[in-house]
């Protein structure tokens, strides 16, 4: 398993964890405040690479999402797990256009 906490400057803060075996990603956030007209995006950043959403995250709560085959190879020990400010209604894809608010390294535990 991998595991990434990740933090910002602020009160924000996501432990993620994947699990190889079956592809499973899971996100739980604590403080996460979203201003209105503005959402937050999660991102891996292999080491070396630029970064590729991992499309939106939601309020409170453990989320769990699929990881798709050809996305599982970016799941590694050092890739770094990040959060962006960026525009409401904003489409998961593309590049990062907010700052980052919250980041860690994915670690195996």
């Amino acid at each position: 398993m991998l595991v990434a906490a990740v933090a910002g400057d602020k009160q924000m803060a996501l432990t993620v964890s994947y699990r190889p075996r079956t592809r499973e990603l899971m996100v739980a956030p604590t403080g996460m405040e979203v201003p209105r007209g503005r959402a937050r995006e999660l991102w891996i950043i292999p080491a070396g690479e630029k970064p590729i959403s991992l499309g939106m995250v939601e309020g409170e709560g453990t989320q769990r999402h699929q990881v798709a085959m050809p996305m599982a190879r970016y799941f590694a020990a050092g890739a770094t797990i990040a959060v962006t400010d960026e525009p409401a209604g904003k489409p998961p894809h593309g590049d990062p256009t907010g700052p980052v608010l919250a980041k860690g390294d994915l670690t195996t535990t």
